[in-house]
């Protein structure tokens, strides 16, 4: 599973944050603020976006790009590792730009801090954390542009009755505010991306030409990624289908740049039921002739964003290579 989540903040707006994310409150799609003149996750005062994971985790690795607005007036949450409502560690960072890990809420125990400066305000930063969940060999580093400003092993970073977390909070307290952007989640425990990504940035590109299938119904009639290309989704234009096994695969836009290393490609579909009962879609990569389907996937009564993704590419088990992105078309399969 390696990289569990990501996010560029690019592909839908305010409205649409809780089709991705699990909850949040006072936190706002702001354009043009991101770090390459993209959107950014603005969280205002008092804020909150939490990830309900689908699986229980005793490691993580939570990567973003901050950009604090001002210094905070006091202790300033950014992330929380959670079971269920209750924090396991913490990281927070004071006025004078020191990180601290802690256990439990932002009052908790302190497990460690940084120097002073290791954030500075009113610029972007990118943060790492990584947290291991134990009473006694708990582990919490967090790296700042790739350096290592606090590491602690062999603590106790458990602060429930369970030894892992299931939900990833990002919050504010009172006047602190902060953008987010370029976020991704990785589970160490998984190969093959087991560590620091390092600064990275999550791009998003969007269908541009039909693809090897089309067997789902467009809404309107015609060409079916027209229906499926837009910068937010919306319920006006869309492709539909009730037969399982139908396949709608689309050609995406090229790589804008190319990376020295790809880690990860995830699949965002956009999608609901329209009738009672379960149903399922898979999301789909083809590459070289070949469908590598997922799991399938509950699909809800509300719109939400059904996410799927490949560490490698399916078609070589390698990492993923530009070529091999420009070359893959990416789609549904109605289970």
């Amino acid at each position: 599973m390696s990289v569990i989540f990501m996010d560029s903040f690019q592909h839908y707006a305010t409205a649409d944050i809780t089709k991705k994310w699990s909850t949040m409150s006072n936190v706002s799609i702001a354009a043009a603020s991101g770090r390459r003149g993209g959107n950014a996750a603005n969280f205002a005062m008092s804020a909150y976006l939490s990830q309900v994971l689908t699986a229980a985790y005793s490691g993580l690795i939570v990567g973003f790009a901050l950009k604090p607005i001002a210094s905070p007036s006091g202790n300033l949450p950014i992330v929380s590792l959670r079971d269920a409502s209750s924090e396991q560690v913490t990281i927070i960072y004071l006025s004078d730009g020191t990180v601290k890990a802690v256990r439990g809420p932002a009052s908790g125990v302190v497990l460690s801090s940084s120097a002073p400066g290791a954030i500075p305000p009113g610029v972007w930063s990118y943060v790492e954390v990584s947290a291991i969940i134990h009473d006694t060999a708990g582990a919490v580093t967090v790296k700042v542009n790739g350096t290592t400003v606090l590491t602690v092993t062999g603590v106790d970073t458990q602060d429930t009755a369970n030894a892992y977390s299931t939900v990833v909070y990002f919050y504010t307290l009172n006047n602190q505010t902060y953008l987010l952007n370029d976020l991704y989640l990785l589970d160490p425990g998984t190969a093959p991306n087991t560590t620091f990504l390092g600064d990275v940035r999550v791009d998003a590109y969007y269908p541009t030409a039909d693809g090897a299938s089309s067997q789902w119904t467009p809404t309107p009639s015609g060409a079916h990624y027209a229906n499926v290309d837009e910068t937010a989704p919306n319920g006006t234009d869309y492709i539909e289908a009730d037969i399982a096994g139908y396949v709608d695969l689309f050609q995406a836009q090229d790589l804008a740049v190319t990376p020295g290393a790809f880690f990860a490609v995830q699949l965002c579909a956009a999608a609901l039921k329209t009738d009672a009962g379960s149903r399922q879609i898979k999301g789909v990569v083809r590459r070289s002739l070949v469908n590598y389907a997922s799991v399938g996937k509950d699909v809800s009564d509300t719109q939400k964003y059904v996410l799927n993704q490949w560490n490698t590419d399916p078609s070589t088990a390698a990492a993923w290579t530009k070529a091999g992105f420009d070359a893959a078309e990416f789609g549904v399969e109605l289970v």
